[in-house]
């Protein structure tokens, strides 16, 4: 089902638009006489990450179902410590197995239909689950419910930068992140009100709310890279209001999928001999792999573990879940005044003390008095830290830094990393807390988070309100010339 588009006049001419080799006029002003309306854009945003909260649902399942089903409460079967760490991890398998299936998908029909297609491994997962006759059941449940989660890590973070104007393209791209939290954090506030099989049963209904995303259009940047340009601009009225002067964002379109930016009409792989392609995804992919090694994933399937290890009531939970609300909506609210550079410098640092503390009361195994209250505090602040930074905006710079041509491919790529990386870190995780305990791995976190800012530092540009030009100039790559290729069209010069 096609969303339906306010008909327009097109401003973009039917031939095929001159390529000038004139320098891009960067000052150049937007000069909308009509300001645009958001109504829709943010409506397009929430229904894009409705997915995306379910799959934060299924990853917030195994904290809350695990006292059950290690109590022979939740189903006919029990499995053993063991059994339940990989139902925990496989999970994030299935993440890594279907990330590049669905980069290449998305390539040919969009991160819209990428999207809607998950419906698909979701339904099947929590069918799995709700008739599990025995572990097996569960392993494939979950690892159904990672291959979902693999495709939408693909695709909302492109979907979400790509229909934002410059000044909330960092908001936007930050709410894939915030919308996993929501929904780890609703599945724990479910799990502790209702029964397992209840859960299970309302947690497969969720997938009717993703039926949602029928109602809002593709993204104008994959209907421009596939010469669909009237449409493009018939999304970007839709998106911004009928009214809106929508030339200059058409402008920068075309120049984003020229052949002089990406080099389309190259064979696939000859585009990987540019200097800004390989740039792109070797950072990219280093940033992901560094997120996951900051323990984000850790803290969100096994906090009732650590809250215990810490001789911490259960309660006290919910403060971590207020905290990374907390920093998420910082992370929203200040992305794109502050920048990424900073905010994610500033997080972690804050990730780097509180996991070296945790560390280090883990070492001394002294959970009382103040120590106590300190590991609560540290812990808190790793959580408002990372939904602040590193978390969302991995994701976030993960697609900021490559050419739109591309990003299917080292988009898909960079996460199949990030998900193997986290299956690494589970089983690491668990291996460390029945042999050793976990204090070596809160100081692998420390040093990881550590390592995320040096490497910011050094290797990732600042993309605030910069466009797919500027940021490929910072990157010193194709784009480091003095004559860029602009585009104008006949209305254009009509009207200047």
């Amino acid at each position: 089902m096609d969303t339906v588009l306010p008909s327009v006049s097109p401003i973009w001419p039917r031939r095929s638009p001159r390529i000038e080799n004139n320098a891009p006029n960067e000052t150049e002003s937007v000069g909308p006489s009509i300001p645009a309306k958001n109504k829709r854009f943010f409506l397009a945003v929430i229904l894009s990450n409705i997915s995306t909260f379910c799959f934060g649902v299924s990853v917030g399942w195994t904290a809350t179902a695990e006292h059950a089903v290690l109590n022979g409460k939740g189903y006919d079967f029990t499995p053993t410590e063991a059994e339940w760490t990989w139902v925990c991890a496989i999970l994030t398998l299935g993440a890594a197995s279907w990330c590049l299936p669905m980069g290449i998908l998305m390539n040919y029909y969009g991160s819209r239909f990428v999207i809607l297609s998950q419906l698909l491994p979701y339904s099947i997962g929590w069918s799995l689950i709700v008739c599990a006759r025995d572990e097996i059941w569960l392993y494939a449940g979950r690892f159904c419910l990672g291959m979902c989660g693999g495709g939408l890590c693909v695709a909302v973070p492109v979907y979400s930068v790509e229909i934002a104007q410059l000044h909330q393209r960092g908001a936007a791209g930050c709410v894939f992140a915030g919308a996993v939290s929501f929904g780890v954090i609703y599945s724990f506030i479910q799990g502790e009100f209702i029964k397992l099989k209840i859960t299970n049963i309302l947690n497969f209904c969720l997938m009717w709310l993703c039926l949602l995303v029928i109602f809002v259009p593709e993204s104008p940047v994959f209907l421009a890279r596939r010469g669909r340009m009237e449409k493009a601009e018939a999304v970007l009225h839709w998106l911004r209001g009928k009214d809106y002067d929508v030339r200059q964002e058409m402008r920068m379109l075309a120049v984003d999928t020229s052949r002089s930016t990406t080099n389309i009409r190259g064979h696939f792989w000859a585009r990987f001999k540019r200097k800004q392609t390989r740039r792109s995804m070797c950072r990219a992919s280093a940033l992901l792999i560094l997120q996951k090694l900051s323990g984000g994933i850790i803290f969100t399937l096994f906090v009732p573990h650590i809250l215990q290890h810490l001789n911490i009531a259960r309660l006290w939970i919910m403060m971590t879940f207020a905290l990374q609300i907390i920093g998420f909506l910082v992370c929203v609210f200040v992305v794109d005044r502050i920048g990424r550079r900073t905010l994610f410098l500033v997080a972690s640092i804050a990730l780097f003390f509180s996991a070296l503390f945790l560390g280090f009361i883990f070492e001394m195994k002294s959970y009382t008095g103040l120590l106590s209250a300190g590991s609560l505090v540290s812990l808190c602040i790793f959580m408002g830290a990372y939904a602040a930074g590193l978390g969302p905006l991995a994701w976030l710079i993960n697609v900021e830094i490559v050419v739109p041509r591309m990003r299917p491919f080292v988009c898909s790529v960079s996460a199949t990393l990030n998900w193997l990386t986290a299956f690494v870190l589970i089983r690491w995780y668990s291996a460390s807390y029945q042999n050793f305990g976990p204090p070596r791995i809160f100081f692998l976190f420390s040093i990881m988070s550590l390592v995320s800012c040096i490497f910011a530092m050094l290797f990732l540009p600042e993309t605030k309100g910069l466009t797919t030009q500027q940021i490929m100039k910072k990157l010193k790559g194709l784009m480091n010339s003095e004559e860029i290729a602009t585009i104008r069209s006949s209305t254009d010069a009509s009207s200047s």
